[in-house]
C-alpha cells in the first residue's frame, strides 16, 4: 500500500484502513460510506450517484468524516497520516515534474475513482 500502491492511485492506509475497518464491519449496509444499497443498479443513473460517493471514499475524505464523527482517533490517525503522505508527494511531483505527476500519480488516482 505505500510503495506500489500510490502509482495505481491508491492512497497509503486507505484500503487497510477504511476497507477492513469500514465495509467489512457493515457489509455495505447504511453505515457503509460507499454503499450501493440504496442505488437501483439496473438504472444506468446510478452510476452517476455512486460515482462521487466511490470518489470520496477513493480520496479518503468520507472515511476519515466517518471515523472522526464516531471519535475512532487511531483510525482517522492512521488515514490521516496516509492522506496526508500521498498528497504531500502529489504536490511535490506536480512542482518537481508535472508531467510525471499527471501520468504516474494523479491519472491513476483519478481512474482508480471510477469503479
Amino acid at each position: 500500500e505505500w510503495w506500489i500502491g500510490p502509482f495505481y492511485g491508491v492512497v497509503p492506509w486507505n484500503y487497510y484502513v477504511a476497507h477492513n475497518k469500514i465495509r467489512h464491519r457493515w457489509h455495505n449496509d447504511v453505515d457503509d460510506v460507499h454503499t450501493n444499497l440504496d442505488l437501483d443498479r439496473t438504472n444506468p443513473l446510478s452510476f452517476f450517484l455512486y460515482v462521487p460517493r466511490f470518489t470520496l471514499y477513493w480520496t479518503g475524505v468520507s472515511p476519515l468524516a466517518l471515523f472522526l464523527n464516531r471519535r475512532e482517533w487511531a483510525l482517522a490517525k492512521d488515514l490521516l497520516y496516509g492522506m496526508v503522505a500521498y498528497y504531500s508527494v502529489m504536490a511535490l511531483l506536480v512542482w518537481y515534474s508535472p508531467g510525471f505527476a499527471m501520468v504516474y500519480w494523479i491519472f491513476p488516482h483519478i481512474e482508480a475513482c471510477v469503479p
